[in-house]
């Protein structure tokens, strides 16, 4: 967001893991894991004609060590994966960028789920989980949108190592 731009306070027991910009480059969302875990929002703005960021609220729970994070094509609603959990927290956007946990959140994932994106047609929500313990299994689990949520459709177990998830914009 340029030089001078500050995402504070964030201390060296916080990491931000990941982040996306919603439609209209409105609002960021990282995926925050440490000492302020969970889903942090910022709103977008300029002044001087340099960026600025106004956190929203508060850090939105989530699950244990928010790892990934993704909004659906529509804009309306946020995904975060939880490594530790090996699960997925959904939120719906409301005005203002305030989060609403969705009812049927969290969704299952695999284990140590690290990726999440949406396909180029906005249908389907992919995510990548690689289990780094003994078994050294992954996975990616592909969810399809619901009113208000994600659908398991169907889960792949494409051997051993980690995944990665590589998509391309519409």
């Amino acid at each position: 967001l340029g030089s001078g731009v500050v995402l504070g306070p964030v201390n060296s027991t916080t990491s931000d893991n990941a982040l996306t910009v919603d439609l209209n480059s409105t609002y960021l969302y990282i995926a925050r894991s440490g000492t302020s875990t969970g889903l942090a929002v910022y709103k977008i703005g300029f002044s001087s004609g340099l960026p600025t960021l106004a956190q929203v609220g508060t850090t939105y729970s989530a699950g244990s060590d928010p790892y990934s994070v993704v909004m659906n094509a529509a804009g309306t609603d946020v995904y975060v994966a939880n490594r530790l959990d090996s699960n997925i927290s959904g939120y719906s956007v409301a005005s203002g960028g305030v989060l609403t946990a969705l009812s049927s959140s969290p969704y299952t994932s695999g284990p140590n789920v690290i990726a999440l994106a949406v396909d180029k047609s906005g249908s389907y929500l992919l995510a990548a989980a690689y289990d780094s313990g003994s078994s050294g299994s992954s996975n990616l689990t592909m969810y399809s949108f619901s009113s208000g949520g994600l659908v398991s459709s169907k889960t792949a177990a494409p051997g051993s190592g980690p995944v990665a998830i590589a998509t391309t914009h519409p």
